[in-house]
């Protein structure tokens, strides 16, 4: 009787001790933070895309003030009461902006078109032979620029795009045309509903390279113009 109140005394002991090992027996499986996600690529050093974005920005707003103060002033040299003042005034106004906007659209480093080609999805997506675009492209070189913004970075880590292609082209287009003046270029669908990607892009490539006409953002059910 002594000897199995001994060996249960024991049994408990042994219970409490691998208890102690293993919490969370019978309850949910918890993670730590870091294991649940893999770490993200280090942030990117802002470079030419992200420079000329902050610039535009700051430029725009100059402009728009100086339109306003200029558009003020000259407010009082027409007579707003008659229909001729008012009209002399809204070509004042419109010929202000117009001349701010020139100045303002004045981009330096720009870079000619490059002759027609046609990188696609087996081309950039190809690890095997690691193909490149061209290092003698244009708009390799600016959508190189933009891939590797800290904007990009952002894009990168929201659409949880492979660390391998953090800054790549193939990270967030599957293929790239180029057909005269117009660009074709297919999002990656992890990359496909950005809000706003295309549009910050489409301003970059044509300050960049001005004699692109057209930038297709090309979708399943065709393409959206930008």
């Amino acid at each position: 009787m002594r000897l199995s109140s001994i060996a249960v005394a024991g049994l408990l002991l042994l219970a409490r001790s691998t208890s102690a090992f293993c919490p969370n027996i019978g309850g949910p499986l918890s993670l730590p933070p870091r294991a649940r996600f893999p770490m993200r690529f280090p942030a990117f050093r802002a470079n030419e895309f992200d420079f000329w974005w902050e610039e535009r920005r700051a430029r725009h707003a100059a402009v728009g003030n100086e339109v306003w103060a200029a558009a003020k002033a000259n407010a009082a040299a027409f007579n707003t009461a008659s229909a001729e003042g008012r009209a002399a005034l809204r070509a004042a106004r419109a010929k202000a902006a117009s001349e701010q906007a020139a100045r303002a659209a004045t981009a330096p480093n720009t870079l000619q078109l490059d002759e027609d080609f046609w990188w696609s999805g087996a081309m950039l997506s190809d690890e095997v032979s690691r193909w490149s675009p061209p290092s003698s492209s244009s708009v390799a070189l600016v959508l190189t620029e933009f891939v590797r913004s800290d904007y990009a970075r952002q894009v990168f880590n929201y659409c949880r795009v492979a660390g391998t292609d953090y800054g790549q082209i193939r990270g967030m287009f599957e293929s790239v045309r180029l057909v005269g003046t117009k660009l074709e270029l297919k999002p990656k669908q992890a990359c496909a509903n950005v809000e706003g990607l295309f549009d910050r892009l489409a301003k970059y490539l044509r300050a960049r390279i001005p004699q692109i006409k057209e930038i297709h953002e090309m979708t399943r059910d065709g393409s959206n113009i930008h």
